[in-house]
């Protein structure tokens, strides 16, 4: 996997299909909806570290836990967390946007961000969240399976896909199966091919 550097983020986060994520994400209406495209575009171990995020960020901002104990219960780095606490108080960050949406303590709180997202309504505030709560190799990968939920759409072959993007094969049938099942890539899909006709 490539080092991805910031530079290499704000090409990812500029390019046409990051955008086109972007805008589908907040055209989506409903937390289901959102829950949907994240639980196939994101591993399960991904969606972990999301939740575990979201969970973190809240406990900074609550002030009254230990950042060590923090650590120990979602495995968020200590410098990561003193990152997330410097950018706390600038309303122009995905936390502090976030956080101001939340009701609070929740059993779920992956839920609570799949129905925060879907109250957004503009691709930037969706960027937000990217920016804060997703790695910049996590952004990396979903830009590459969204062009190849693309190409599948095109009925590219799966060698030639995997080729193309620079992934395992493995990853192409993968997602290839997802498709198929008809959840959140085709939702989004055919969102994306409604607004190119609209």
């Amino acid at each position: 996997m490539p080092k991805i550097t910031r530079s290499h983020l704000e090409e990812i986060i500029a390019s046409s299909e990051f955008q086109e994520i972007l805008e589908i994400i907040a055209s989506l209406k409903t937390s289901k909806e959102v829950e949907l495209f994240f639980r196939d575009a994101f591993t399960p171990k991904e969606l972990g570290r999301f939740q575990n995020r979201w969970i973190a960020i809240k406990w900074v901002r609550k002030k009254d836990v230990p950042y060590r104990e923090i650590v120990q219960k979602t495995g968020i780095s200590l410098a990561t967390l003193y990152h997330a606490n410097e950018n706390l108080n600038d309303d122009f960050r995905g936390w502090e946007f976030f956080l101001q949406k939340s009701k609070g303590e929740t059993d779920n709180p992956l839920r609570e961000l799949f129905e925060i997202l879907s109250s957004c309504k503009k691709a930037k505030e969706i960027e937000l969240f990217f920016r804060d709560g997703v790695t910049r190799l996590e952004m990396y990968k979903v830009r590459k399976r969204w062009m190849v939920v693309k190409m599948l759409d095109q009925n590219i072959p799966y060698r030639k896909i995997a080729q193309e993007i620079g992934i395992a094969l493995s990853t192409v049938f993968s997602i290839s199966n997802t498709l198929r099942q008809g959840s959140g890539w085709k939702l989004v899909l055919q969102k994306a091919k409604k607004s190119k006709k609209d």
